[in-house]
């Protein structure tokens, strides 16, 4: 099930029976996944390759949910027998549908989601989720976090939501890090960055990620974030040459704001954020790459009873 707990020192881990479709442990080497073996029963588990990980995310998280398909069929064949005088069977057809159809659409939302438990008691896996609390509070403590989908002349990009990662399709026992906006979800984890947008899925390991992180001026329209520093004013438009653009009529002088952008990129998806707070990007980007091990981790200590660490 584990790694030879002789050859890494480390006693074998205790998973749960039941409640998860994912386990993860550390063996101090790299990050080990399982699965539950049905066909051995509780308790039983199957390891998986780390290419095998990112096909169980893809299998679960784009499989289609067929609740409103069949919904819609047997409305129709009750509205079929109905209209052709079969009572009788416009009403079983009705009874089974009552059924049936709730049963499918929690069976279906069970089949699309996954649970993940961590081992929490590895230190390298307790190290890399206080790095990610640390992630959170920096994003949090910003007015604006935004995910940018598509360059737009005045926009950021569009608002995300913060929250942890301990409900929805994909949650996490500890809880990691969500990032989401209506087109894109990004899952921050103790093993990788879980990437689902316009159908696509990817899972790898932070030091997958090509990055990059700074500043950026940008025009802002409406109200403005407090905590972006304010560098003068701008057309909306503008030409390479920083000069208005005589190809639009209405182009607005605009309040000239400072953010912080942050970009990680692995294949085809990318995790592109802007923060209203200049610095948050920076500093996220210093966490995201101690993540990918080019820094070193260090473990929180809790003070024992004595107020001396423990």
């Amino acid at each position: 099930m584990s790694s030879d707990p002789r050859a890494s020192g480390l006693p074998p881990p205790r998973f749960p029976k039941r409640g998860f479709e994912l386990l993860v442990d550390h063996d101090g080497r790299g990050f080990q996944y399982f699965v539950p073996d049905s066909t051995r029963g509780p308790g039983f588990f199957h390891p998986l390759r780390a290419e095998e990980v990112e096909d169980l995310f893809a299998r679960v998280l784009l499989r289609r949910d067929p609740t409103l398909p069949v919904l819609i069929l047997v409305v129709a064949l009750v509205a079929l027998a109905l209209a052709m005088g079969w009572t009788g069977a416009g009403l079983a057809l009705l009874l089974l549908g009552a059924l049936g159809i709730p049963w499918l659409a929690v069976s279906s939302r069970k089949a699309r989601s996954l649970r993940i438990w961590f081992n929490q008691e590895r230190p390298e896996i307790a190290a890399r989720f206080a790095a990610i609390q640390k992630i959170a509070e920096t994003l949090e403590a910003c007015q604006k976090v935004w995910m940018v989908l598509s360059e737009v002349p005045g926009s950021a990009g569009t608002p995300c939501a913060l929250r942890s990662a301990d409900v929805g399709r994909v949650a996490s026992a500890p809880p990691g890090l969500r990032i989401s906006s209506p087109k894109g979800r990004y899952y921050l984890l103790p093993g990788g960055i879980l990437a689902w947008r316009r159908g696509v899925v990817s899972f790898g390991p932070y030091e997958a990620w090509h990055n990059r992180s700074g500043t950026l001026e940008m025009v802002f329209p409406g109200s403005l974030p407090r905590d972006s520093p304010q560098k003068g004013q701008r057309h909306l438009h503008v030409t390479r040459q920083g000069r208005p653009d005589p190809k639009f009529g209405k182009n607005p002088v605009l309040p000239l704001l400072e953010v912080g952008e942050l970009v990680w990129g692995l294949g085809r998806s990318e995790m592109h954020l802007r923060t209203s707070r200049p610095e948050a990007a920076a500093q996220v980007a210093r966490e995201l790459r101690a993540l990918a091990g080019q820094e070193s981790l260090g473990v929180r200590m809790s003070p024992s009873p004595s107020g001396e660490s423990g």
